[in-house]
């Protein structure tokens, strides 16, 4: 019988099991190496610490588990590790919240014991002990079953003097029994909604039915009950994606007309640009201010990001906001198309173009050179003057280079930091060379660090020696990336919640 299909990973029927059990399931043994192929997971709904096994070994022979069985099975006892559980009388817990699981190794890398609080009054948390143990005996021919092949059976077994002293752990995940449940109650009534699954009323009837939280306690949550039940939909076609996703971007068009630039839905290239059509009305100062573009994850559903672009305005007196895109992936094929699109929607010339302030982000950089050769037929080396890196992201990593007492022992800061400077801000190539190697006498751990600012496309953004920087762009008074870290963090407040899971609400804040 060939056992090589099974998985490795062994999920018994029996799940917490409150009464003495045995069952079997097919096993892989690997003939190659006489041994069973065993990950660490043999769920059965318990924390399971080994307590001891006995198992081939060439080195030292074993006895036969028994009469008749082969030399290489194997036998492994297990030992419930208890549960974590709060014993505040002041707890507000609700009741629905079960013991907690808790982890099998107690003891942290230094050897202390770790400690756990509870999520709802901060008290720290008891471990309750438990008695309870299982065996997983591992069979190469299990000839008991009419010769079944490789078996695992399970056997544990429940007395009055053995038996849990806890409740089934509140676990943050669905298994595969509570998503078939799950699936059923969405098949039954597919309208369902979160607030009622949660209550336990059917909204079609207002009849009282059996609440989701019976099935998990995690769904006691609004926000992870309307995940689950969407994922049950999208698995079984219940779901609508026009429904979902199109309508939505209809509504959004509908409520800010003007707003949409362009949208690619399909996955693997998600792009959604958006202006104010006020600002196509501007004349802004392309010619005499600097674009300054970043990205930041915290505002959009996790797995995407927003890509914003901001540009001084002299009427106003400070920066504004003129394009932005939700995009899926930080690639440079993302960014060529982000940097096209906005210098096609603007209609920006080369010969009236300033230039972009940006951080050290290869992607950014390599997709704003390849839009400037898409757009304008402009080469590689003609590209990077209309570059200028960061001066804050370069004095943050400077900072943090001085502060690794590994790289610099605390009375030579001083020294680190005037070759740096002298570093970036000498045009001498040879006064250039020199401070490099001065700064790797006396700091020769941070050759790494130096390695990487020295590569072809970042040196040339932020060292003057080695800059390829247009006058006009090197000399401008713009020099961080502060205006938009500034919207960032605007942004982040008017946010009731970071990353939040619907992402037409992050499209609706932003536009």
């Amino acid at each position: 019988m060939d056992n090589s299909s099974y998985e490795m990973e062994y999920d018994f029927f029996n799940q917490f099991p409150d009464e003495t059990v045995e069952e079997v399931l097919p096993a892989v043994f690997d003939r190659t190496t006489n041994t069973f192929r065993v990950k660490r997971r043999l769920n059965i709904g318990l924390a399971l610490k080994k307590s001891h096994s006995k198992a081939y070994n060439k080195y030292k022979p074993v006895e036969k588990l028994a009469e008749d069985e082969s030399l290489y099975d194997r036998k492994i006892h297990k030992k419930c590790a208890g549960a974590l559980r709060c014993l505040s009388l002041q707890c507000k817990r609700p009741e629905w919240v079960k013991d907690q699981r808790p982890p099998v190794d107690w003891k942290d890398e230094l050897g202390c014991l770790k400690k756990f609080q509870c999520p709802y009054c901060e008290a720290p948390l008891k471990r309750i002990d438990c008695s309870v143990g299982a065996t997983f005996t591992f069979r190469v021919a299990d000839i008991r079953r009419e010769d079944r092949g490789s078996t695992v059976t399970m056997y544990q077994e429940i007395t009055e003097k053995k038996k849990h002293t806890h409740s089934i752990y509140n676990s943050l995940h669905l298994d595969r029994y509570e998503k078939k449940e799950l699936n059923n109650m969405v098949k039954d009534r597919p309208n369902i909604t979160a607030a009622a699954a949660i209550a336990g009323i059917n909204p079609s009837t207002g009849a009282i039915t059996k609440s989701v939280r019976e099935i998990n306690s995690v769904m006691a949550n609004h926000g992870r009950t309307k995940y689950e039940i969407r994922k049950s939909k999208i698995q079984q076609g219940l779901y609508s994606i026009k429904e979902d996703v199109v309508a939505a971007f209809e509504d959004l068009d509908e409520k800010y007309p003007g707003f949409m630039d362009s949208a690619q839905i399909v996955p693997s290239k998600f792009f959604v640009s958006f202006c104010s059509p006020e600002m196509l009305q501007r004349n802004l100062p392309f010619a005499d201010q600097s674009i300054i573009t970043d990205v930041t994850f915290k505002a959009v559903p996790k797995g995407y990001y927003l890509c914003s672009s901001v540009i001084y305005i002299e009427q106003l007196r400070k920066h504004v906001v003129f394009y932005q895109a939700i995009i899926k992936s930080n690639t440079t094929h993302v960014f060529k198309e982000y940097f096209v699109t906005s210098f096609r929607k603007f209609d920006v010339k080369l010969e009236n173009f300033l230039g972009v302030i940006m951080d050290f982000s290869a992607a950014q950089r390599e997709g704003f050179i390849l839009a400037l050769r898409d757009n304008f037929g402009v080469k590689q080396h003609n590209a990077l003057p209309f570059l200028k890196g960061c001066y804050m992201h370069w004095m943050q990593s400077v900072k943090r280079m001085s502060n690794n007492h590994q790289v610099v022992k605390p009375d030579e800061i001083d020294i680190f930091l005037k070759l740096v400077h002298r570093f970036r801000t000498t045009r001498n190539s040879i006064e250039f060379f020199r401070t490099g190697k001065e700064l790797l006498t006396f700091f020769p751990n941070c050759k790494k660090w130096l390695q990487w600012w020295l590569q072809p496309g970042v040196s040339s953004i932020v060292f003057r020696c080695k800059s390829l920087m247009k006058d006009d762009l090197r000399q401008h008074k713009s020099r961080t990336s502060n205006a938009i870290e500034a919207f960032h963090s605007a942004l982040y407040k008017l946010m009731p919640e970071k990353r939040q899971p619907v992402s037409t609400r992050s499209l609706r804040l932003s536009l």
